[in-house]
């Protein structure tokens, strides 16, 4: 069954025509994402998709008889609404506890203000909404920004076992790899499509690339060919009417060779560092630095160091201390006990997550004559290298997007010599194509870099070594991102798996007389302290079913019940291996 059947939609905004022409069908159950470069017109789509916004031309068929939900990127909500408030009924318990524990609400978030939580909060709370609604059309419009890595994960794992329909647009390049199975990317106002996930659709466009351009060459060689003839012929032909006619009619055979559109390559930055060389393995040393904030401890003595040529990606759940780290090695913050070291020649850089500049009302060229002392040709020549060109460089800061200051602070802080790279969330703001323009600017780089980051796609490709910050300590591996997953889901696996022991030392030297007694006592407490849990779990259950509309009560009677049903299950397990 076609659940969207979009038909030669077409959009105008302020006289700039963002959709041309696009037409796309989503059959009942397809996992679609949806790409294309920032203003191309992914979150228009999804606007008009639910009625929102209505198309210039063409139109949206969606059946009325399916239910619709948008997961935007910048909800508002008036002032006291709960998170609670915004989950409302729903009809699994079990699917309640899963999506509340897979995203992390607790009864402190679900009683809070959504108009006072933070980006990550309310994207969790609405993602619960719409995933307990079981809404048959899901519309999500950047589903994973500001979300944990933890969060990302679980989503990824929930949304790929998902049965209904999902159009995510998204960034994630590694979400649209496990999520999914086919890709629209909105490519001048028009729809192309690839039968699978991220992976394959940046194969495929660029083996469609090649081809294209394999067949515009042949093409153009032609045209070329034939324009020259025809020009010749009108040279020669004088007053030749007969001739001139030959002429013009190899014109026309010449226009219509030209069937393909010239691709459009998009240019990797052209940008590279300045570098000063580092042949000391030293580069930065933490010894024993803690941090405390009030009576929250977020670093807790953490000795590490930072040898050169390493890249370390800095990970771990929002608020676990990053960006405060970053700051205790710049030396914006200083730390409550242990001391920063640097090496004497080390020169560092630093793209901060929120990007300022001074005089925002100064144009691009002028920002660099001031903030790095060239003449306006290199300064040009430097911006072009970074895709600022034409009248765009004399444009003001202050009119530039968000990922347009983060590819003009980066433009700046690799014209400086500098042999440790300290980049906080580098590819924030940022669309996909721009992602891999930064991502090639910092391939060139040599030296040591320390960077955090939620783009997993970004960490694998760069990371050599992980530093994972959780309850004020860092957990140091050696390895990648992938690695460093693998690596974590068997650590936990292990843990499950490992039991302790309960046969002692004394035990087995006991007699066989006194091991029954013991034995008997020991399973007369187990079955006594089962019978308990069992009342308890009876009792929980009754306060469940009270409470099954009050989602910020049933989150803490459901830990609750999942902590006891636990333990139950630990005395069962005790109470048969005797």
């Amino acid at each position: 069954m076609i659940l969207i059947d979009a038909n030669n939609v077409h959009k105008t905004f302020g006289g700039q025509p963002v959709l041309r022409g696009l037409s796309f069908t989503v059959e009942r159950g397809e996992h679609i994402g949806l790409v294309g470069a920032n203003g191309a017109g992914k979150t228009t789509l999804l606007k008009i998709l639910t009625g929102a916004e209505t198309p210039d031309e063409g139109g949206v068929s969606v059946p009325s008889s399916i239910s619709v939900g948008l997961l935007g990127q910048f909800p508002k909500y008036p002032d006291g609404t709960k998170g609670s408030d915004v989950i409302g009924a729903f009809e699994y318990e079990t699917d309640f506890t899963r999506v509340c524990r897979g995203l992390r609400l607790d009864k402190t978030l679900l009683n809070g203000d959504m108009s006072k939580l933070s980006g990550g909060e309310q994207t969790r709370v609405n993602l619960a909404r719409l995933l307990l609604k079981h809404t048959d059309l899901l519309l999500l419009d950047e589903p994973t920004n500001h979300l944990d890595l933890r969060v990302c994960e679980w989503l990824e794992e929930y949304m790929s076992g998902y049965k209904r329909t999902v159009v995510a647009v998204s960034h994630d390049r590694y979400f649209l790899d496990k999520f999914a199975r086919r890709i629209i990317e909105i490519n001048g106002g028009k729809a192309e499509f690839y039968s699978g996930n991220y992976s394959f659709y940046a194969e495929e466009r660029e083996a469609r690339r090649v081809e294209r351009e394999r067949i515009y060459d042949k093409e153009k060689r032609e045209y070329d060919k034939l324009s020259a003839s025809a020009t010749q012929m009108h040279a020669w032909a004088g007053k030749n009417a007969k001739m001139h006619r030959r002429a013009f009619a190899m014109e026309k055979r010449a226009a219509r060779i030209l069937k393909t559109e010239k691709p459009q390559t998009e240019r990797l930055l052209k940008g590279s560092f300045s570098e000063t060389g580092f042949y000391d393995d030293d580069v930065y040393r933490l010894e024993g630095i803690s941090k405390s904030f009030g009576e929250r401890k977020i670093l807790d003595d953490i000795t590490l160091d930072i040898r050169g040529g390493e890249r370390v990606a800095l990970l771990g759940d929002n608020g676990s201390g990053k960006t405060t780290l970053l700051k205790i090695m710049l030396g914006e913050l200083e730390p409550d006990g242990g001391r920063v070291w640097r090496g004497p020649s080390v020169k560092t850089a630093y793209l901060p997550q929120q990007v300022t500049f001074e005089d925002t009302s100064r144009n691009l060229v002028d920002t660099l004559l001031y903030e790095l002392d060239v003449t306006p040709t290199t300064a040009r020549n430097r911006l072009a290298a970074y895709h600022f060109t034409g009248d765009k460089v004399f444009d003001p800061i202050s009119a530039l997007s968000g990922g347009e200051r983060s590819r003009l602070k980066l433009c700046i802080i690799t014209a400086r010599d500098a042999n440790l790279l300290l980049l906080d969330e580098p590819t924030n703001h940022l669309d996909i194509a721009s992602r891999e323009w930064v991502e090639s600017a910092l391939d060139g780089y040599e030296q040591a870099m320390l960077f955090v980051s939620h783009d997993r796609y970004f960490i694998e490709q760069f990371a050599t070594r992980i530093w994972w910050l959780e309850d004020g300590i860092i957990r140091d591996f050696r390895g990648g991102y992938d690695e460093f997953t693998a690596a974590r889901k068997n650590e936990a696996r292990k843990e499950k798996q490992n039991t302790p022991r309960r046969e002692t030392v004394q035990a087995q030297s006991e007699s066989p007389l006194q091991r029954q007694r013991r034995i008997e006592q020991e399973a007369n407490r187990l079955e006594k302290e089962i019978e308990q849990a069992e009342i308890e779990l009876f009792d929980i259950g009754e306060r469940i079913k009270a409470a099954s509309y009050d989602a910020a009560a049933l989150v803490g009677l459901l830990e609750e019940q999942s902590e006891l049903e636990t333990k139950r299950d630990g005395l069962y397990k005790q109470l048969e291996s005797m």
